[in-house]
């Protein structure tokens, strides 16, 4: 809350904003890869079960966004760290 609104209105909002593409490049690659691993896992496991068509196409694409939720701030913060080291 101690921003000011010069500060707000330039793009400054306390993050890391002017951080290296290559490493947004890299924690993109990371959860991507992660999070679409993780769907064909889910349409794996539906056939396995039988489920219908639309249960496990329509599951697969909310398991894919909710995956991308969790994964994409820990893989980026994990890419962030790999890149200092």
């Amino acid at each position: 809350m101690g921003e000011n609104f010069e500060d707000m209105e330039a793009g400054h909002h306390g993050g890391d904003a002017g951080g290296d593409p290559r490493v947004a490049r890299l924690a993109a690659c990371y959860y991507v890869t992660a999070s679409l691993g993780i769907a064909a896992l889910y349409v794996l496991a539906t056939y396995a079960t039988g489920a219908t068509a639309v249960g496990r196409w329509g599951g697969a694409l909310w398991v894919l966004l909710l995956s991308f939720i969790i994964t994409m701030p820990l893989l980026t913060s994990y890419a962030k760290r790999r890149a200092k080291s």
